[in-house]
C-alpha cells in the first residue's frame, strides 16, 4: 500500500433517510474514505460528479491509509452507523455526526502516531469554484432533473458514476452510460436481468422495457 490520506467529508446534496424509534429522519451522511493520490486532486475529482462541493472536515496522512480507514470504519460500524446499499453491500457513508467521526479518526490517528493533514483550501476552493460553474452550465443545458432527495442530475454521466460507485467499481461508469444511450445510438446496449448492475439501476428507479433496454433514467432517485 502506498502512503496516502484518510479523509472525512460531507456533501449537502447527498441525503440519507432512515427510521429510528418510530421517527423518520433525513441527514447528510459522513463519507470516510482514503486515497493514495494528492488529497486536493481527489477532492477536486469528487466535486466534478455532484452539483455541490464536498465539505472537508479532517484528514490524516498515513503510510498505510487503508489500515487506518479500516480501523475507523470498524469502530463506527460497531455502533451501527455504517450505511448499506439496498442489496446489503457496504458503503463509505455513515449516519453519525461529523463531530463523532472526527473524534474517532483523531483518536485513531493518536493511537497510530499520525498527524492531521492541513489541506490547502485556497487551491481546492479555486478548483471547486470552476467545477460549480461547469456543473451549473450543464444543468442549464439539460434543464436539470429534480429527484426525491433534492439533488439535480446534470446528466447521464453523473448518474452513471454514482451507480458505478455504489456497485463498488467507479471505473465501470462508461459501460453503464451505454445503457442510457439514445435508441438510435450504436453503443446502446441492454442491461440483462443477470447483470450485476440491473438491480442497482432498478433500485435507483431506472425503468426498462421488455427487451431490457432503459426507457427512463431521468426520474431515478439518489443511488447513494
Amino acid at each position: 500500500m502506498k502512503p496516502g490520506y484518510v479523509y472525512i467529508l460531507t456533501n449537502p446534496c447527498i441525503r440519507y433517510s432512515y427510521r429510528e424509534n418510530g421517527v423518520e429522519r433525513s441527514i447528510s451522511p459522513v463519507k470516510i474514505g482514503m486515497t493514495t493520490r494528492g488529497l486536493e486532486d481527489r477532492l477536486g475529482a469528487l466535486n466534478t460528479s455532484l452539483p455541490e462541493n464536498f465539505v472537508h472536515h479532517m484528514s490524516v496522512y498515513a503510510q498505510d491509509p487503508k489500515a487506518v480507514e479500516n480501523v475507523v470504519h470498524r469502530l463506527l460500524e460497531s455502533k451501527g452507523y455504517r450505511i448499506e446499499t439496498q442489496s446489503g453491500g457496504s458503503t463509505e457513508f455513515f449516519r453519525c455526526s461529523v463531530e463523532e467521526a472526527v473524534m474517532v479518526l483523531r483518536q485513531t490517528a493518536k493511537d497510530m502516531h499520525l498527524k492531521e493533514y492541513k489541506i490547502r483550501k485556497e487551491k481546492l476552493d479555486g478548483r471547486s469554484a470552476s467545477n460549480i460553474k461547469s456543473n451549473a452550465k450543464k444543468r442549464a443545458a439539460v434543464g436539470g432533473v429534480r429527484i426525491s432527495c433534492g439533488e439535480t442530475w446534470t446528466g447521464k454521466t453523473q448518474l452513471a458514476k454514482l451507480i458505478a460507485r455504489r456497485g463498488g467499481n467507479e471505473g465501470a461508469f462508461g459501460g453503464i452510460l451505454q445503457y442510457f444511450a439514445e435508441e438510435c445510438s450504436k453503443v446502446r446496449r441492454p442491461c440483462r436481468a443477470s447483470s450485476k448492475w440491473r438491480k442497482l439501476l432498478e433500485d435507483a428507479g431506472v425503468k426498462f422495457d421488455a427487451a431490457d433496454f432503459v426507457v427512463d433514467w431521468k426520474h431515478a432517485k439518489n443511488p447513494l
